[in-house]
């Protein structure tokens, strides 16, 4: 270390002493801690005492540590040579989770010790950065004066006051109090405060409180009486109803609305009332097999104000038999799995529990006798990651099934048994090793303590449970590249498998029909057509059993497809869809690619929502083969009398900017995963975040609506390591970009911060990227109409879902052309430049090739030109037009690259 300092003088060094392990005082990593504590003494150097942090709780009255403490908190209480207690689940038993400490899932230790360890970190870190520490600013700030009312309605109250003053630490922010109770801790000097009874008196003041956390004293309280309620609800709507078992039903609707608020809804079942849920769906149980039952729903107010009686919806529960049963199974009594490294091809890792990185990973689960000749409805197969290194994009785990046998204790690289090779080393040849790929993961960032997203395998299972393959189990293959450590099942926390089935017997057809093997004349016994789980062998009855035709007639195909959506933050959103088919149909729906927990219904559902919500979403129907919807795109506005929702904060001196051109400009600021802004009128608003370049994104917008941004895996807030820029800390991430509720007033214009447009705060130094980064941006209007798209700096790529600009709603844009910089689909993502078909839209493609990664065609509807033209980056490099690198396809799979592209 001392050789370290003397190299980089310029460098702070932090000492660190080792954690815990049991040995107590005079073991020796105590012994090897106090010399590291002593040296730190004698040589004035930073330590950071991890050992410490563990041997003491929040009080520091017990050295745990010299009671035998481990890093995990357990300690010897009685002095008999076990640790019998954990002094921080002591702790945490005592006080309140998400008050007193928090969930962070440390590794090896409990979760308050984690969070000790943190805050001192950031304490430390803080202070070495430059932090004088607390303020000493004893002074309260002066008390906010002219409270007053802007509006008033049955349900609300907006407030607002004149700014408070302190002139030593500033004002933070101000507390609104209701009658004594706190309501509200916004920034600003305007609160509305929601949820209020109608034909009510109440009394507020308010509270400055400044950068010591000093309060003021309070302002004048004001009074306000809340007007009557005398409406009634909307009529719910879209009421469905599906049958979840033999003797159960989920009905479920859309959200009716109220001027002061929907409190419930009332479920009538054939004209009886058998439920008042507050959600918007219920479930009705206890019902009969193979019965039909209909359902109508009513909303209510907080008054008892009634809706009318909504559509009815009907449904027909199932016969007993198709009750689905779900099992997991993991752990060692459940599965076999072994490591296989070609660094060490004669060993043997089949009672390794976990390793750093692993090459290729085996794993085989006993399939219960539960499922055996049963139907699979679902499995789904995960693994556990706890280590990543050198994480790089588009790096991709493959799975594939096994085809011969092999033992745990011993299989290596080179064997499958003892005396049993195999055909290639690391179980490597296809076919006489392994079969065909079941599935590919693309490695995540920060991929480390959580299991992988789940892989679909179905029809394996399905295989294993009917006897038509022999379960052999799977091998995982790692990239070369990005390398992750698994768990494995003699920890615990290893593969799991979780497996959905009924008591139907196993589709003996489809799992032969999967793989081929089958003949005609199988296919036309009608002893085996009983149990095919699809149409008849011959569904166009034309006399011939055909593949093409059963593949054809057994895919589900959506009659109604997801409706795109605008909702205001809160409130609640459903957006549903229906699809036919032979058999059960599953469903996901999916928000960028990526699969919605326990969206698995006809219905999306989301309650309260808010910017996080926002995106572009798909369902995948799932019979005996499966159907991807028609993506929709749902989008947020903020509550009315505000601006903003979300993670988003501003200053006073980033408001009102006036730009040489005339321009007006709010500036607003991403401080996590996802936020909402809008612009008021005659202004710009616009909200900064880094991408994965770490160049400064704007957004920018002016005219209806609201701009929403989500991050895929951020992270922040911290400096911008590329910018001459203190005292602004940004997320980074990727980010889709959503615009909702436009019009033709609306323009939006993405760009990245660089030496042409912002030279006062870029450095010489630095060869920024020039070009802003982001996945996929939606659009939703009001009217059909569109101010314009400005997006000549903005790269769109992805790996995952939609990259590109997805408006469906949108069949004119004002401004044109639409400008966008380039557009690149990596992996599994879906390129498009989509607008409503019934539009013509012209588009130029600025410098970009618009060449596909993955070798898809781009999606394209609504277009009348897309110009191959010239561009510039944000440090004014020039980028040349290029020739076309994609083929530019419709919803029909019609080419339309010729008569669309006008070549430079």
């Amino acid at each position: 270390m001392s050789a370290l300092e003397h190299d980089y003088p310029s460098v702070r060094f932090v000492y660190m002493t080792g954690h815990l392990n049991g040995t107590g005082t005079t073991g020796n990593v105590n012994l090897r801690n106090e010399q590291i504590r002593a040296y730190c003494r004698a040589n004035g150097k930073v330590l950071y005492d991890f050992a410490d942090i563990e041997s003491f709780g929040p009080d520091g009255l017990t050295n745990f540590m010299a009671l035998s403490a481990d890093d995990g908190c357990s300690y010897d209480s009685d002095a008999n040579g076990t640790r019998d207690r954990n002094w921080a689940l002591d702790w945490q038993s005592t006080h309140i989770l998400n008050v007193d400490y928090y969930t962070c899932s440390p590794a090896h230790t409990e979760d308050l010790n984690g969070n000790r360890k943190a805050y001192a970190a950031w304490w430390l870190w803080a202070r070495l950065a430059g932090w004088a520490g607390p303020s000493t600013d004893t002074t309260p700030p002066t008390p906010p004066a002219n409270l007053h009312t802007t509006a008033v309605a049955c349900n609300r109250v907006d407030l607002a006051w004149n700014a408070a003053a302190d002139p030593e630490s500033g004002i933070s922010g101000y507390r609104v109090y209701r009658g004594g109770t706190l309501v509200g801790s916004p920034t600003l000097p305007a609160h509305s405060d929601l949820g209020i009874a109608p034909s009510s008196a109440y009394s507020y003041t308010v509270v400055a409180v400044n950068g010591a956390a000093q309060p003021s004293s309070p302002s004048a309280t004001l009074a306000v009486t809340t007007p009557a309620d005398t409406a009634a609800p909307s009529v719910p709507g879209l009421v469905q109803a599906a049958a979840l078992s033999a003797d159960s039903v989920q009905v479920f609707w859309q959200a009716a609305t109220d001027n002061v608020g929907v409190v419930g809804y009332r479920v009538y079942r054939d004209g009886l009332l058998v439920g008042q849920p507050s959600g918007l769906s219920f479930d009705d149980t206890g019902l009969n097999p193979a019965t039909t039952y209909a359902y109508r729903v009513a909303a209510t107010d907080a008054v008892g104000h009634l809706s009318a009686l909504s559509e009815t919806a009907s449904v027909r529960t199932p016969n007993a038999g198709t009750q689905e049963h779900t099992l997991t199974l993991t752990g060692a009594a459940a599965s076999e799995d072994a490591f296989l490294f070609s660094t060490n091809p004669a060993a043997n890792y089949g009672a390794t529990d976990y390793v750093n990185t692993f090459e290729r990973f085996l794993v085989r689960f006993t399939i219960p006798s539960a499922v055996t000749n049963r139907r699979i409805v679902n499995a789904r197969l995960s693994f556990y990651v706890w280590s990543q290194e050198n994480y790089q994009t588009d790096q991709y785990l493959n799975l594939y099934r096994v085809t011969r046998p092999w033992v745990e204790a011993q299989t290596t690289w080179n064997l499958a048994t003892t005396g049993g090779p195999w055909a290639t080393a690391g179980a490597g040849h296809v076919a006489d090793d392994h079969g065909e790929l079941l599935g590919r993961l693309l490695q995540q960032p920060n991929a480390d303590h959580v299991y992988l997203p789940d892989l679909d395998v179905t029809t394996l299972v399905q295989e294993w449970a009917c006897g038509t393959v022999p379960n052999h189990g799977v091998l995982l293959m790692n990239s070369p590249v990005t390398r992750i450590g698994l768990k494995a099942s003699e920890y615990g926390t290893g593969p799991r498998l979780v497996i959905t089935y009924t008591d139907e017997p196993a589709p003996y057809l489809y799992a032969m029909w999967c793989h081929s093997r089958f003949t005609n004349a199988q296919l036309a016994d009608p002893a085996l057509e009983s149990t095919v789980w699809g149409p008849q062998a011959d569904p166009d009855a034309n006399g011939l059993t055909n593949l093409a035709e059963f593949e054809r007639a057994s895919a589900p195909a959506f009659s109604t497809q997801p409706a795109d959506l605008t909702a205001v933050c809160g409130a609640n959103a459903t957006t549903t869809v229906a699809a036919t088919g032979v058999g059960a149909i599953a469903y996901q729906w999916y928000q960028g690619g990526r699969p919605v927990a326990g969206a698995t219904g006809t219905a999306l559902i989301l309650s309260d929502i808010g910017p996080a919500n926002a995106g572009i979403y798909d369902v995948v129907a799932m019979g005996t083969r499966d159907t991807l919807s028609q993506a929709a795109v749902i989008g947020v506005v903020p509550s009315a009398g505000t601006r903003t929702a979300g993670a988003v904060s501003t200053r006073p001196e980033w408001q009102d900017i006036h730009h040489p051109s005339g321009a007006i400009y709010d500036q607003f600021l991403l401080t996590g995963p996802a936020g909402t802004f809008s612009a008021s009128p005659g202004k710009i608003a616009r909200m900064s975040f880094l991408d994965l370049d770490h160049s400064i994104v704007q957004v920018e917008m002016s005219g209806a609506g609201a701009v929403t941004v989500v991050l895929d895996n951020p992270t922040g807030p911290a400096a911008p390591a590329l910018y001459n820029q203190t005292g602004i800390e940004y997320m980074q991430g990727t980010a889709t970009v959503i615009l909702a509720g436009a019009d033709e007033t609306t323009h939006i214009t993405i760009y990245s911060v660089g030496t042409a447009n912002n030279p006062g705060v870029t450095r010489g130094d630095v060869a920024y990227p020039g070009w802003a980064g982001v996945a996929a941006m939606g659009v939703v209007s009001t009217n059909g109409r569109l101010g314009g798209i400005h997006q000549g700096n903005a790269g769109y790529s992805g790996a995952l879902g939609h990259t590109g600009i997805y408006a469906p709603t949108v069949r004119e844009v004002v401004a044109l052309p639409v400008v966008v910089h380039n557009i690149k689909a990596f992996a599994d993502a879906i390129p498009c430049l989509y607008f409503a078909p019934i539009g013509a839209t012209q588009t130029k493609v600025a410098g970009g090739d618009l060449d596909q990664p993955n070798n898809d065609s781009i999606t394209v509807s609504g277009l009348a030109r897309v110009l191959m033209g010239a561009g510039q980056d944000s440090c004014g490099h020039p980028a040349p037009a290029q020739s076309i690198q994609a083929r530019l396809v419709t919803d029909d799979g019609t080419d339309v690259t010729a008569q669309l592209v006008a070549s430079p």
